[in-house]
């Protein structure tokens, strides 16, 4: 694709990207965040993320302008995206299963909730890495 998945213009902006892909923490996980009060607030029983004006007039400072460098809603949305990109080019087989492991393998390290996160001992043994690293000795 050629840009980051959470393009974030500040800590605001940059949270807010990774929740609109990923979804908020669950209300225990903002509960232990020391910063919940910068950013969530309590409605009925669960946290929500501040809108830019609330952020903006609580903490008194004006963040730069929310750029939009996709439309991703969702990681698998990155599937489409390369989709689009390929329609020049034949996408292999191969192509389609090596970028199906990509998505498993983001899908699994980017868990917002470290205890359901794949581990870096895990993310070794994945099947992307397994499938790349077949591909190199092939050469």
């Amino acid at each position: 694709m050629g840009i980051p998945i959470f393009p974030g213009t500040s800590g605001y902006d940059q949270l807010l990207k990774i929740f609109e892909i990923l979804g908020l923490p669950d209300n225990k996980m903002i509960e232990e965040s020391q910063n919940k009060g910068k950013y969530f607030f309590l409605e009925k029983n669960k946290y929500q993320y501040k809108s830019v004006a609330q952020f903006e007039k609580e903490n008194k400072l004006q963040l730069p302008p929310i750029k939009r460098y996709h439309n991703l809603k969702t990681l698998s949305d990155i599937k489409k995206v390369y989709r689009k990109s390929q329609l020049r080019q034949k996408a292999s087989s191969k192509d389609e299963a090596k970028l199906d492991d990509f998505l498993d393998l983001l899908t699994k390290v980017l868990q917002i909730n470290p205890e359901e996160r794949m581990k870096v001992e895990d993310a070794y043994q994945h099947p992307f890495f397994k499938r790349s690293s077949a591909n190199k000795d092939k050469k």
